[in-house]
């Protein structure tokens, strides 16, 4: 198995479960709450030191996109993709709440 590592703000491993976040394409049942597994890491063009064998990658730019295998969809079978096998592109969003009297910024 692969790890890999965008170096302080997540690690990623084939196999590991992934959940959707928000709202992709509701037709095709692509939903906040979706789940399923990780089954390739597709690393962005700028990563130089990027090595297929080593089992602990670590990344400097985000991926450029994961093929997540979804329990549950509706989406068409893609040429070369097993079933269920989407592409998704990693994103980032900034929430703000209040604790307490002062305003607190969370990515996710």
């Amino acid at each position: 198995m692969q790890i890999v590592e965008l170096v302080g703000r997540v690690e990623l491993a084939i196999g590991m479960q992934v959940m959707v976040t928000f709202n992709v394409e509701t037709d095709l049942n692509i939903v906040h709450g979706s789940c399923g597994e990780i089954t390739k890491v597709i690393v962005n063009d700028c990563e130089l030191a990027f090595l297929h064998t080593a089992v602990i990658v670590k990344l400097t730019y985000p991926p450029a996109y994961l093929l997540i295998k979804l329990n549950h969809t509706k989406s068409v079978q893609l040429d070369g993709l097993e079933k269920n096998i989407i592409l998704l592109i990693p994103m980032e969003h900034t929430s703000t709440i209040i604790h307490g009297n002062q305003p607190k910024s969370i990515k996710r």
